[in-house]
């Protein structure tokens, strides 16, 4: 059915029966039954949880009286019902889980690698790590920021944070180091366990969430990493994973989240974000010139991918421009480097 519809389909069942499902199928979203009015939804939950229920709890049935008018008279069979009690059902959420869930509310933050070639290739802080290694939490740390309104990379990121306090220990992202830098964004809270309750709240006022996963699910090791949850959609979280720079489901890659997110860390942002100047349009590459490569950048036998490769420039490298062919750059005999590629540059 998932497969049919696109959608991580829910379960209807009452909470008796809930033992009776086997745990490839508990982490699916919950509409539960229990027909007593005289619980609360916070022990329709607990007793949901005691029955090893791992997915999300989002609509609790239980049987009223059926007195719509206040007469002191069960009203089912006026509304057409066989008895007189009536079935009614609670959302278990505020307005803003409801919209999210009926919605599929998604924020609008593009995705990015922490091993895209314009910065992975930089050391992480001052250590002697790279971005592309071990940058996950700040490549996560640049999206969020992003969306707030400000525009980082990874790596000019990186830069601020080096020079301002934001590393401790060569590579360690100092989490309150942010409100120095960008006025209005503050460190709320670091969660252990996966903390949905505090995950929902701040993707209900709009603020992308920061949690820690295994990198390898499938070792009994946890290995760190940090992955970006920009929304919910079907019972599930919507993630940016720096890993690759994919925007996915959080269970296609890391299974259950109730079970599977380790730490939560949760920004607060009260401000209003300067305009960003447009940057200049750098001036076109001519022959005569020296360049620098922006990246490692491969050197080639020829102007075009399909030709084998001399060596890599590492990043910084000084180049002669001798010829220029649509977007190569000849520097040497038969020695071509890749200046831009939609868009991007590669040589300054």
């Amino acid at each position: 059915m998932d497969r049919l519809n696109g959608r991580k389909n829910g379960i209807y069942c009452s909470v008796g029966l809930l033992t009776w499902f086997d745990k490839w199928f508990r982490d699916r979203p919950l509409w539960v039954a229990w027909y007593t009015k005289t619980q609360t939804v916070d022990s329709v939950l607990k007793a949901v949880k005691a029955r090893g229920w791992e997915g999300e709890t989002m609509i609790w049935q239980y049987a009223s009286d059926g007195d719509i008018d206040e007469d002191g008279k069960g009203d089912g069979k006026q509304l057409g019902s066989s008895y007189n009690w009536l079935d009614l059902n609670v959302w278990i959420g505020d307005d803003a889980d409801w919209l999210n869930w009926k919605n599929g509310g998604v924020m609008d933050i593009k995705p990015l690698a922490q091993g895209d070639a314009r910065w992975g290739g930089d050391k992480l802080g001052t250590s002697n790590t790279t971005i592309s290694g071990y940058g996950c939490l700040i490549t996560c740390v640049t999206m969020m920021l992003n969306h707030l309104g400000w525009a980082e990379t990874p790596g000019t990121l990186n830069v601020k944070l080096r020079d301002n306090g934001g590393f401790h220990s060569g590579n360690l992202f100092v989490w309150g180091s942010l409100s120095a830098l960008y006025p209005g964004v503050a460190f709320a809270y670091r969660y252990s366990g996966s903390a949905t309750d505090k995950i929902n709240a701040s993707l209900a006022a709009g603020m992308p969430v920061i949690v820690h996963v295994d990198y390898n699910p499938s070792t009994p090791a946890i290995d760190e990493h940090w992955v970006l949850v920009v929304g919910r959609q079907d019972g599930d979280y919507v993630i940016n994973d720096p890993k690759d720079g994919k925007q996915l489901l959080f269970s296609t890659r890391y299974g259950v989240a109730s079970k599977n997110i380790h730490t939560v860390c949760t920004y607060n942002f009260s401000g209003i974000v300067p305009p960003v100047e447009p940057e200049p349009e750098p001036s076109p590459i001519e022959a005569g010139q020296v360049v620098a490569t922006l990246v490692n950048l491969n050197i080639r036998k020829g102007a075009g991918t399909k030709y084998g490769v001399w060596a890599t420039a590492p990043k910084g490298t000084k180049l002669d421009v001798l010829e220029i062919k649509g977007d190569w750059v000849r520097c040497g005999w038969n020695q071509w480097a890749l200046s831009k590629y939609n868009g991007v540059r590669y040589l300054e």
